[in-house]
C-alpha cells in the first residue's frame, strides 16, 4: 500500500439543505461513516440565501396543496426552517443509532456553499447535494469552485437530490481515485469501471488493480474523457480535483453523483 491508495477517514462531515429529504443524503452518509470506522457530524444549513430572499417584499410562496401564492416573510421562512432543522435532526439520530456511530448535529446559517466550504475546512469527507442540473459549462463552473476553495486534504461526495448510487461507480486512470472508487463500489455493490484515454492508460489500470476488491473493466474513452462509444450509464464518479475539466461534461451527461478526491 502506497500513500496514494490508504485512505484515512476519521469524520463524515454532512451539509443538508432545506430543500433536500435528509433520510437521503443521510442514508448514504451514514453508511459511509460506518465503511471508513468514522465519525458522523450533521449541520443543516440555514440558507441565508433564502433568508434574505423572505426579506423581500415581492417573494411569494406557492401553496403545496392548492397552487395559491401566498405572502412570504422572514418569520415565515425562520419556523419553516426550524421545522426543517428538527425533522434533519430526528433522521440523524435514528441512522446514527441503528449503525452504532458517534454522531453530533448543529445548525449553521452560511450560504449553502460557504456552508459546505467551512465543512472542508475542518477536515474530513463532506457530504452534500449538488445544486440542480443544468448547462455542462455551469457546472464545471460550479465544480472549480468548490474544489478551488477547500483544501485539498477533505474528499467531497457531491449528490444529485432525490438519487440513490444506483449504477457503475465509475472513475479514471488515477491510483488514489481508483482506490476510493474500489471501496465504494463494494459497499454499494455496483460494478466498477475505469476511463481510460489511451492504450497507455489502459496497461497502467491493469497494473494499479492489483489488489482491488471489486472486479472492473476498462472503457476506452476520447482525449478529453467525455465521449464513450456507446450508451453509458454511471452512478458515481470518482475523480481527482485536477480532472473536474475534463469531466464534468460527462458527469452532467448521465446525471451521476460526484466523488472528489483528497490528496495525500
Amino acid at each position: 500500500m502506497t500513500d496514494r491508495t490508504a485512505i484515512l477517514i476519521r469524520r463524515v462531515l454532512v451539509a443538508v439543505r432545506p430543500m433536500d429529504r435528509p433520510d437521503e443524503v443521510v442514508d448514504i452518509a451514514t453508511r459511509l461513516a460506518a465503511m471508513f470506522g468514522a465519525d458522523l457530524r450533521g449541520h443543516f444549513v440555514r440558507d441565508r440565501d433564502l433568508i434574505n430572499l423572505a426579506a423581500l417584499s415581492f417573494t411569494r410562496r406557492i401553496d403545496t396543496k392548492t397552487g395559491a401564492l401566498e405572502a412570504l416573510d422572514i418569520d415565515m421562512m425562520e419556523r419553516a426552517l426550524t421545522v426543517h432543522a428538527v425533522a434533519a435532526k430526528k433522521v440523524f439520530a435514528a441512522r446514527a443509532a441503528a449503525r452504532r456511530l458517534q454522531w453530533s448535529f448543529e445548525t449553521i446559517t452560511a450560504p449553502v456553499l460557504e456552508a459546505v466550504t467551512g465543512l472542508c475546512q475542518a477536515g474530513g469527507l463532506v457530504v452534500a447535494t449538488l445544486d440542480g442540473d443544468g448547462h455542462p459549462p455551469m457546472l464545471e463552473r460550479q465544480l472549480a469552485e468548490l474544489a478551488g476553495s477547500v483544501p485539498t486534504t477533505s474528499p467531497v461526495l457531491l449528490l444529485r437530490s432525490g438519487q440513490p448510487i444506483h449504477g457503475p461507480v465509475v472513475t479514471i486512470a488515477d491510483e488514489r481515485a481508483l482506490a476510493y472508487a474500489d471501496r465504494l463500489a463494494e459497499e454499494f455493490s455496483q460494478p466498477l469501471v475505469v476511463l481510460a484515454r489511451s492504450e497507455a492508460e489502459q496497461a497502467r489500470v491493469i497494473e494499479q488493480a492489483v489488489g482491488l476488491t471489486t472486479p472492473l473493466r476498462i472503457e476506452l474513452v476520447t482525449a478529453d474523457g467525455t465521449k464513450l462509444p456507446h450508451a453509458f450509464a454511471c452512478g458515481l464518479l470518482v475523480i481527482g480535483r485536477h480532472d473536474i475539466a475534463d469531466y464534468a461534461g460527462f458527469a452532467e451527461q448521465t446525471g451521476c453523483h460526484i466523488f472528489i478526491t483528497d490528496e495525500p
